[in-house]
């Protein structure tokens, strides 16, 4: 039986109905809330609330704030600006503002008076301390706490008090990592991967992102509220939030599943024939080398093993790596 993995990851919890699309909301209580769309779709479309709101930031607020976490204060090379669709007085990827009275301002999207959208020098909030890569939330009003020069992407599912599922993230330029970092948590190294536009469709900056790494089986897992994806046969995996588009905590074992990342963690979400999509569980193939130290795995099922319903382990071939399988 041919099984192939079911390709759409869908980001967030969110009820969207098109794949790749989260929405990312500025870190400043402006009411600017531009979509966010990954990188590799050809077509993007607006995140779920795409539509940038009134107000903005008046950069001439009096606030002060003593930290700063730009994209220049990697050690190393000085990264490439001057890339981001949205003009202004600052670039969005060097933050080049200059200190006022002592203290830092950081370069960040604002409401120009026309309505439209630009890049200007603003105080930071001095109450900030989290640095890029770290897990944040995006509070209701918009604000996070991340440090200067950065913001909360992915972090809007945590608004009604869940556990942290953004990360503090600095603008980018496509193709230069070098500004990203590390995930907090993790050690990954973030990637300039994701494209933020306006309502419209029309790009505005590049984010970094930044993928918790994980191995299958339970070896190394993921945070609660996400899964394991292992996406090529050589077992490349990360950790992706589950999708439940109707809430919970994601499919379980022989249910249908929306997407890559709407399964439990254990479970892979994968098609065969005409039976469509269903979560089913990954499990050890019998005498194959593991990467890592198979004294880990148990027979359990998403452990290693299989369930009795489904007893067999049977290989993946071109899908997943041979020591890695479906039961069935």
């Amino acid at each position: 039986m041919t099984h192939r993995a079911l390709l759409a990851l869908i980001l967030g919890a969110s009820a969207a109905s098109a794949s790749f699309v989260v929405a990312c909301s500025s870190k400043h209580g402006d009411g600017f809330d531009p979509g966010a769309v990954d990188a590799s779709t050809t077509n993007p479309t607006p995140g779920v609330d795409g539509s940038p709101g009134g107000g903005g930031h008046d950069a001439g607020d009096g606030s002060t704030g003593p930290v700063f976490d730009a994209g220049h204060d990697t050690g190393g090379p000085t990264p490439v600006g001057n890339c981001s669709p949205l003009k202004g007085s600052c670039d969005l990827v060097l933050q080049d503002c200059p200190m006022v009275s002592g203290s830092p301002q950081e370069c960040a999207p604002v409401r120009t008076q026309d309505g439209g959208v630009g890049a200007a020098c603003v105080a930071v909030n001095p109450n900030n301390s989290l640095s890029k890569g770290a897990p944040c939330c995006s509070a209701a009003d918009g604000t996070d706490s991340c440090l200067g020069g950065l913001t909360c992407i992915g972090g809007e599912t945590c608004v009604d008090g869940g556990a942290p599922s953004g990360r503090c993230s600095p603008r980018c330029c496509e193709g230069d990592d070098s500004v990203c970092g590390n995930d907090a948590v993790s050690g990954g190294a973030g990637k300039c991967s994701l494209t933020i536009v306006d309502d419209n469709s029309a790009p505005l900056y590049r984010v970094c992102t930044y993928s918790d790494i994980c191995r299958p089986l339970g070896v190394t897992p993921c945070s609660a509220g996400h899964v394991c994806i292992v996406s090529d046969s050589s077992g490349t995996a990360k950790c992706s939030q589950i999708f439940a588009p109707n809430g919970g905590a994601g499919a379980t074992f022989d249910q249908s599943c929306p997407a890559a990342n709407g399964c439990q963690e254990g479970l892979a979400c994968l098609s065969s024939g005409d039976a469509g999509a269903k979560c089913q569980y990954m499990c050890h193939v019998a005498n194959t080398t593991t990467p890592f130290d198979a004294g880990v795995l148990t027979t359990d099922p998403g452990k290693g093993g299989c369930p009795a319903s489904k007893p067999t382990c049977r290989a993946v071939p071109n899908l997943y790596p041979a020591w890695l399988g479906i039961c069935q």
